[in-house]
């Protein structure tokens, strides 16, 4: 039977040939998909020598690896964030268990080992995944390119922040894999950015920054296109290592290090330019990519200015008033307009959060702008307005900022609101709307621009790690306390 030696570039012209569950197994780990090799009839991948495989064989691996696929994602709590935890993962247990009984009535064997660990995982049975996990080590003549994957499925598969216990065994599984060398960097970005994950969730800090710069240290070992892992698919990995850097003294220094180590990566060899010129676009794109770190990164860590509006919907009363944010509780600020979709949708997103987590400050911010619809308006006019909209419409119960704008003569003789909105001064707008996410201390530690609904759990996933990071920082300061108290004379 002969066999087609398919490039990275042409496999989306067989989409139809090849199962849909498997190639999207393959494509769903970034950058691996360019290193494996799959053999199926009439079709192979570029990479390693090829290894038949029959059609049956294809067809149970898919079925298993869409279970297990299932079965992990059934207790991402970013997916499903208003499930309670504990059932959640019940229901994943008992998933995980009924499809271990059926697995393990025939056997498993070759590529079937891999999302059959996963699936051990799952369902509690660590001895079961380790077993499976350590045959498909022991295959005779296994490439560099599947042992690493097999140990990057065991990383992600041990290394989930709902279980911490078993951290400790997808560590063992990352040595392992950083004993393949330098061959295997694109691997271990993956394993040491899901590790940099779950140990965000825990809000252990001094982890994920380990995980995360070691993580960006094997960019430039990658080949220039696998670098899409980083600038391209896990921009989240720099957001969130840089935001633990900044509960660092030295934090600023290390995340200005980081963006220059990070700048020239981002840039195209000419010798690729030369040979294929769609190695310009990725230059453009990690550049911008880039680029945008630094700037997210340049306001992070600072500390944030007092909130100041001169009305104010649902709070006491509508004066005046000037809101600290250092008053060591979390604050979450929108900087938005009333007239904008995106903004809206993102106030309804904070409601949630609120409800969520009432214990943080939540709050919008906006100003005048001098009209209502087609009528030119005055502050106080344009302020009550507005009332009716957040208070009938939009049904806000957090409260909401007005800077009403006094309105002057502008150079067109017409009069519109002045220049010098406290609030945009000290929050840029670089976007509709801006979201800013503050800790107990004033110190902005993100900062996300535009808004979806998708940007709910991360919005969530950063309250969490700050409150879980305030809380140990609490606890570190009782105690040196009650030490200090111990041996003094």
């Amino acid at each position: 039977m002969s066999r087609t030696t398919l490039s990275r570039s042409s496999v989306s012209k067989v989409w139809k040939r090849v199962p849909a569950g498997f190639l999207s197994l393959a494509l769903g780990w970034p950058c691996i998909a360019a290193h494996a090799q799959l053999t199926v009839p009439a079709i192979a991948l570029e990479g390693v020598p090829p290894t038949s495989i029959s059609a049956a064989e294809v067809a149970y691996h898919v079925a298993v690896a869409d279970v297990a696929l299932q079965a992990t994602e059934a207790i991402s709590f970013r997916r499903m964030t208003t499930y309670p935890k504990d059932s959640m993962l019940s229901v994943a247990k008992a998933s995980g268990s009924r499809w271990l009984q059926r697995l393990q009535a025939q056997p498993v064997t070759g590529i079937q080992l891999d999302p059959a660990g996963i699936i051990g995982v799952a369902a509690g049975r660590e001895d079961y995944a380790k077993a499976q996990i350590a045959a498909r080590l022991a295959t005779p003549g296994l490439s560099l390119g599947d042992r690493a994957f097999t140990l990057l499925t065991a990383v992600q598969a041990f290394g989930r922040w709902e279980y911490p216990a078993r951290l400790p065994v997808a560590e063992g599984y990352l040595k392992a894999l950083d004993a393949l060398g330098d061959a295997a960097s694109p691997w271990q970005f993956e394993a040491r950015a899901a590790l940099a994950n779950a140990y965000y969730f825990l809000g252990r800090s001094a982890d994920v920054i380990r995980h995360g710069v070691q993580a960006m240290s094997l960019v430039g070992r990658m080949e220039f296109r696998d670098r899409w892992s980083l600038f391209g698919v896990r921009k989240d990995l720099y957001v969130m290592t840089v935001e633990a850097l900044t509960g660092l003294p030295d934090g600023r220094q290390q995340i200005d290090q980081l963006n220059a180590r990070l700048k020239p990566l981002a840039v195209t060899p000419p010798e690729l330019i030369a040979l294929d010129s769609s190695f310009y676009w990725f230059g453009v794109q990690y550049q911008a990519a880039v680029q945008l770190f630094v700037t997210m990164s340049e306001r992070l860590g600072a500390v944030g200015a007092p909130i100041v509006a001169n009305y104010w919907i649902n709070r006491p009363t509508r004066d005046s008033a000037l809101i600290p944010v250092n008053d060591g509780r979390i604050h979450v600020v929108e900087v938005a307009t009333y007239a904008c979709v995106p903004c809206l949708l993102a106030l309804n997103g904070l409601e949630r959060l609120h409800q969520r987590f009432p214990q943080v400050d939540v709050m919008m911010t906006t100003w005048t702008v001098g009209s209502w619809g087609n009528r030119l308006v005055e502050p106080d006019d344009e302020a009550m307005r507005l009332t009716d909209f957040f208070l009938k419409t939009a049904r806000a119960t957090i409260p909401i900022g007005i800077w009403k704008g006094k309105k002057v003569l502008n150079e067109d003789g017409g009069m519109t609101p002045e220049d010098g909105n406290p609030n945009l001064e000290r929050y840029p707008l670089a976007s509709k709307p801006m979201i800013w996410i503050l800790d107990g201390r004033g110190r902005i530690r993100r900062v996300l621009l535009g808004y979806s609904r998708d940007l709910d759990p991360q919005i969530m996933r950063t309250v969490e790690f700050l409150i879980r990071e305030s809380a140990s920082e609490h606890t570190s300061t009782v105690l040196s306390s009650a030490t200090a108290q111990a041996i003094a004379p």
